[in-house]
């Protein structure tokens, strides 16, 4: 759901002003390291939850939303805050933040997770961006 939230039909990078492109360039580090940081969260639970692993399930869940909010926030802020009618580029954030909160649900986190996700994407997907500046 992560590829199909940044792989949209949207144009990435919205101006090539020299600012934007190196602050969109640099601000991948997140979106790549949030992804590495998921996959690392997922095998830290599974070592958890199999008594194989020195960490708790509790820090790996934590590791797991808070790499998926990291990654929705930064996808906003190098994107979405850009191109989508203010009212709806602020989606991501809530979303982003609820994310970030679902270890609290201890015995529902991975569900409440998913399901955030798929209601974040379908309404993403809904929304209409806004026309692309045209540089002259």
């Amino acid at each position: 759901m992560l590829w199909w939230l940044y792989f949209n039909e949207d144009e990435n990078l919205t101006s090539d002003e020299i600012g934007h492109v190196f602050f969109w360039s640099y601000a991948h580090f997140f979106i790549f390291a949030s992804a590495a940081a998921l996959g690392a969260g997922y095998a830290a639970l599974i070592d958890a939850l199999g008594d194989h692993g020195h960490g708790s399930a509790d820090s790996a869940r934590w590791a797991i939303s808070l790499a998926v909010a990291i990654y929705v926030f930064t996808v906003w802020l190098i994107r979405d805050r850009h191109i989508l009618k203010p009212s709806q580029a602020f989606q991501l954030v809530i979303f982003a933040v609820l994310i970030a909160l679902t270890p609290l649900l201890p015995l529902f986190q991975l569900p409440a997770l998913t399901l955030l996700l798929v209601i974040l994407l379908t309404l993403r997907l809904r929304h209409t961006s806004l026309p692309l500046p045209q540089n002259t």
